[in-house]
């Protein structure tokens, strides 16, 4: 409609008949489809923000959980030539890639000859989880470093010949034993 106000203006028209006369109710619709946009423009703005609060907030898991697969192996000295590498939490290939490179260079930057590898915190096995713990003894293998592994429980080892497991390693039962006869021959 045309109004006084405005040139051109959208309108709800409501008409009622009594008998021979009409009652025409004219809404302005411009002023409700101000506060339609105005609210759509508020809830696009909440989304954007929440969508960035999300972001951010995955991103922060992301970096804990790669801290958390960082220290689930951690380099422990023993000795000045012996370090114990205790795994916790499942072995995947996640969790050796993410601490290959590190372990190899600690390796390489100090005088290690051997290795204690400690499954007593490993829950469950996979199969890449086992090619990728095979390639890093491997390459410890290739610095010169002797390889021991400890605290392998029996589902260890049959998760371990289920998935083709030939490292060459020793394994002894427990780390307590392990240490035992390190040092009491050293």
């Amino acid at each position: 409609m045309h109004s006084r106000k405005a040139k051109m203006s959208l309108y709800t028209v409501n008409c009622k008949w009594e008998q021979d006369k009409a009652h025409v109710i004219c809404v302005e619709e411009d002023s409700q489809i101000r506060i339609l946009s105005e609210k759509i423009e508020q809830h696009t703005a909440r989304l954007s923000e929440t969508d960035l609060e999300l972001l951010l907030q995955k991103e922060r898991l992301e970096k804990a959980m790669n801290r958390v697969i960082e220290l689930s192996g951690p380099f422990i000295h023993l000795s000045n030539n012996m370090v114990l590498i205790p795994l916790f939490g499942d072995l995947f290939e996640e969790v050796i890639m993410k601490n290959e490179h590190r372990l190899l260079r600690q390796i390489d930057e100090e005088t290690v000859d051997r290795v204690i590898i400690n499954f007593n915190g490993i829950g469950q096995i996979d199969e890449r989880g086992v090619a990728a713990l095979e390639h890093l003894i491997w390459e410890f293998q290739l610095m010169g470093v002797q390889i021991y592994l400890t605290g392998v429980t029996p589902d260890h080892s049959q998760w371990l010949h289920q998935y083709h497991f030939q490292a060459n390693v020793k394994s002894i039962s427990n780390l307590g034993q392990a240490i035992h006869q390190f040092f009491t021959t050293a």
